[in-house]
């Protein structure tokens, strides 16, 4: 791993692009949490989930996808082959993909873009 000596400027080290990508990248993540999560709620009481459940499941769909974003951005970071990469990669292109699209016609209501009809 090539070392930087201690003087060396930040900015001709990488390191200011780095934290700016990683706070970009946490901002991101932490707002579709945000948003994503009353939507989810939603989703999940109109499916018949119990009242005290349905709120645990949000949580669970959208940290499983940012771990998935927090662990190819440190992977990527850290060097690893592209090739070792693809099939995460894959995965959240999968996930980003079949987010806008409704489980049923029944729960088409619950979508966000619902309410522009």
């Amino acid at each position: 791993m090539p070392t930087t000596p201690p003087n060396a400027d930040p900015a001709a080290t990488g390191a200011f692009a780095r934290t700016t990508i990683t706070v970009v990248m946490a901002v991101i993540a932490s707002l579709a949490f945000v948003f994503s999560f009353g939507n989810v709620w939603t989703l999940a009481l109109r499916l018949g989930i119990p009242r005290p459940i349905a709120p645990l499941i949000a949580p669970m769909v959208d940290l499983s996808v940012v771990g998935l974003l927090v662990a190819l951005h440190h992977l990527a970071a850290h060097g690893t082959d592209p090739a070792h990469l693809r099939s995460a990669t894959r995965l959240m292109h999968l996930c980003g993909l079949l987010t806008p699209v409704p489980l049923s016609p029944s729960t088409a209501s619950v979508w966000p873009w619902s309410i522009m009809r």
